[in-house]
C-alpha cells in the first residue's frame, strides 16, 4: 500500500531517502519511527497497485494454470496455488467482472488442495483437487458420504460448486465436508485430475494416474464412471461443436481427437518444436481451435476445419510477444503482447479472450478481452505473490516490483487506480539463467532500486533477508529488462541450480562480458567465508550485512564504482566490520 497526498511528495522524498521504504509502504507509521521528522497531524489514505482487485471478494488469482471461454458469457479460470483464496474465479465476459468465487477452492485449507483445472456449465462450476487424510476418515457428512479420506490417505476429486454462491453442491453420496466431492482416485500419491470438460450433462476427466479419460453423469455425480477409455500423454481437454473430446496431449506437443465414447479419430494437430502449447479453445461458432503458445513467439495459434481436417490459419499476437522489438520496445507492456500465454477461448461474436501467466518467482496473471478486430476491451491483472515495491531515487513515479515496472499517477481519487502497469523486467528467452527463475523457493521478494553514478539498479533480496541478486539495466539494448549483474552465492545452498558455479565455498559472480549469463571465469571466492546473515543496501550502493556467527557483527561491503560494462562492484575483502 501507499499514501496518495500530492502536498507530500517533498516530504516523502525524504523520507526514502532517509527511512527507507518502509517509508513509500506506511507513511504514517514512519513519520513517527523517523525522529528527523517532527509529530504531525496527516491525511492520508491507503491503496494497492498490481491487482485489478483490492478486496478478498474481487482478488484477483496470482497464477492461471487452465483457462475455458463458455458458450454462455463466462470465463473459468483456475490455478494451483492462491494464498488469497481465488483458486477458482468465473469472470464475465462482458467487463471481466467476478461471477463467482468458489468457497475454500483449495490452497491447503483443510487438507484441500487445488489441481488447477476447472470448468462450468452454467449452472455449476467443477475443480479438480486433492484432498489429504490426516482427519477422522469414518466421519458421515450427511450426503451419505465421508468427510475425508483415513489418515496417510489421499482422494483426487471433481468438486462442485453452486455458480450462484459459489459454495459446495452437494448431492446424494458426495464425499467431503459438505457434500460436494466425487473421488476419482485414492491412495497416498494419488496424481491429478489434469483436464476437464462438460458436455450435454456429462462431465469428462482426463487422469493422469491410469492415462484414462472417465466420463461422469453430471447430474447424479455417481463415482462409477458412464463409460471410459484408454489415452496416451492425458493434458486438458474440450469439446467440438460436434460433440466431440479434443485433447492436448503435452509431451508429444499434439492435438488429438475422440469421439465422446473414445474412438480416437483421424483429426489432429501437431505442432512444431519450437512451440509451447499450454493450452487451447474451440471456438464452436467458427469451427477452429486457438492454441496459447508460450514458446519464443508469444502468441495464439489458429486452426481451422477441426471437424474434418484441420489446418494451421494464422495467428493473433504480435509474434514475440512483450520482447517484440528492439532497444527501448523490449519489454514494454501493450496490447496484443502476450507474456506467458496459458489459456484461450472465443465466443460466438468472434471476441477473444487470453490468460498469460508469465512468472519467475511468483504472480504473473494477465486477462485480456479483445473484439474481432483485435483491440483490447478490457484486462485484469493478479501479479503480485511474496513481494513488495520500491521507487527510484529520480522519479518518484516509476515503481518496480521483483519483476514488473509500474508508473504511478498519485493524483487519481480512486483506490487502486494510480498505477499503470509499463513494463515486465524479466527476459527468460535472453536470459535463462537469471536467478529469478531458479531461486523460486527463495521468493525473490524484497527489491529495492538504486542509483549509482547515474544509474539505475535492481537489488532483489528475498523474503529471509538473504544476500540479494543485482540487476543493470540497459535502455537501448534491453528496454524494461534488468540485466543479470551481480550474485552473491554458496555452493550447497540456493545457489546449486547453478552448473557452473565453484565446486565448494562462497562465491560471488559478476558478468565480466556483459551477456548476462554465469560464465565459469566469471567466480571470485573471497579469502574468509560470507557471514549469511541479512542484507540491505543503502542509498549509496553500499551493502550491509549482519553475521550469523557467535561473533555478532554488521559489516559493509563498500560500493567500488562500475566496471566497463556496467556491473558494480564488490569487493567481500573490502567489508569493514564493527
Amino acid at each position: 500500500m501507499f499514501y496518495r497526498n500530492p502536498a507530500m511528495h517533498r516530504r516523502r522524498n525524504y523520507l526514502v531517502k532517509h527511512c527507507g521504504l518502509a517509508a513509500v509502504l506506511s507513511l504514517s507509521l514512519s513519520l513517527y519511527n523517523c525522529a528527523t521528522v517532527s509529530a504531525q497531524t496527516l491525511t492520508y489514505k491507503t491503496s494497492w497497485f498490481g491487482n485489478s482487485g483490492g478486496t478478498e471478494a474481487n482478488h484477483i488469482m496470482q497464477s492461471v494454470d487452465s483457462f475455458f471461454v463458455s458458450n454462455d458469457g463466462k470465463l473459468y479460470g483456475a490455478t494451483y496455488f492462491e494464498e488469497g483464496g481465488s483458486n477458482v474465479l468465473v469472470f464475465s465476459q462482458t467487463d471481466g467482472s467476478i461471477l463467482c468465487r468458489p468457497y475454500e477452492s483449495g490452497t491447503g485449507s483443510w487438507g484441500k488442495q487445488s489441481q488447477g483445472v476447472a470448468t462450468g456449465d452454467g449452472t455449476y462450476v467443477y475443480q479438480a483437487m486433492s484432498q489429504d487424510g490426516g482427519y477422522d476418515g469414518s466421519v458421515a457428512n450427511g450426503s451419505g458420504g465421508v468427510r475425508y479420506p483415513a489418515t496417510g490417505s489421499k482422494w483426487q476429486v471433481i468438486r462442485r460448486y453452486k455458480l450462484s454462491d459459489g459454495y459446495g453442491a452437494s448431492f446424494t453420496g458426495g464425499n467431503g465436508s459438505d457434500g460436494s466431492y466425487l473421488v476419482v482416485a485414492t491412495g497416498s500419491t494419488a496424481k491429478a485430475v489434469v483436464g476437464l470438460a462438460v458436455s450435454n450433462g456429462e462431465i469428462y476427466a482426463a487422469d493422469s494416474q491410469t492415462n484414462t479419460i472417465r466420463v461422469y453423469n453430471a447430474t447424479t455425480m455417481s463415482a462409477t464412471p458412464v463409460r471410459s477409455w484408454a489415452v496416451t500423454d492425458p493434458g486438458k481437454i474440450q469439446v467440438d461443436s460436434a460433440g466431440f473430446i479434443w485433447m492436448l496431449q503435452p509431451t508429444n506437443k499434439k492435438l488429438v481427437r475422440y469421439s465422446n465414447t473414445g474412438v480416437l479419430q483421424s483429426q489432429s494437430v501437431t505442432f512444431a518444436a519450437a512451440v509451447v502449447p499450454l493450452g487451447f479453445g474451440i471456438d464452436t461458432t467458427q469451427n477452429r481451435i486457438l492454441v496459447a503458445n508460450d514458446g519464443v513467439d508469444q502468441n495464439i495459434l489458429i486452426y481451422n476445419n477441426i471437424l474434418t481436417s484441420p489446418g494451421a490459419n494464422g495467428t493473433f499476437g504480435t509474434t514475440g510477444g512483450i520482447y517484440f522489438g528492439t532497444g527501448a520496445q523490449i519489454g514494454l507492456v501493450g496490447p496484443r503482447l502476450f507474456n506467458g500465454p496459458v489459456g484461450v477461448g472465443a465466443d460466438s461474436s468472434g471476441n477473444i479472450y487470453v490468460a498469460c501467466d508469465a512468472s519467475g518467482s511468483g504472480g504473473g496473471t494477465v486477462i485480456e478481452k479483445y473484439d474481432s478486430l483485435g483491440n483490447l476491451v478490457w484486462n485484469k491483472i493478479g501479479l503480485e505473490f511474496v513481494d513488495g515495491g520500491d521507487t527510484a531515487p529520480s522519479s518518484e513515479t516509476d515503481v518496480y516490483t521483483k519483476e514488473e515496472h509500474f508508473v504511478m499517477d498519485y493524483i487519481q481519487t480512486a483506490a487502486g487506480t494510480e498505477a499503470t502497469y509499463k513494463g515486465y523486467t524479466l527476459n527468460r528467452f535472453k536470459y535463462p539463467n537469471d536467478p529469478r527463475l531458479h531461486d523460486t523457493n527463495q521468493h525473490h521478494a524484497s527489491p529495492m532500486i538504486r542509483e549509482m553514478d547515474s544509474k539505475r539498479f535492481l537489488f532483489i533480496s528475498n523474503m529471509y533477508g538473504d544476500p540479494p541478486s543485482i540487476y543493470r539495466f540497459n535502455s537501448a539494448t534491453d528496454g524494461e529488462t534488468a540485466i543479470p549483474s551481480v550474485y552473491f552465492g554458496s555452493t550447497g545452498g540456493w545457489s546449486d541450480w547453478m552448473p557452473t558455479r565453484p565446486a565448494s565455498g562462497d562465491w560471488n559472480w559478476r558478468d565480466l562480458n556483459g551477456n548476462g549469463n554465469f560464465d565459469s571465469n566469471e567466480f571470485t571466492q573471497p579469502s574468509a567465508p560470507f557471514t549469511f546473515g541479512k542484507w540491505s543496501v543503502d542509498t549509496r550502493g553500499d551493502i550491509w550485512v549482519t553475521s550469523n556467527d557467535t561473533v555478532k557483527t554488521i559489516s559493509k561491503i563498500p560500493y567500488g564504482g562500475l566496471d566497463s560494462v556496467g556491473n558494480p562492484i564488490y569487493d567481500y575483502s573490502a567489508r569493514v566490520s564493527t
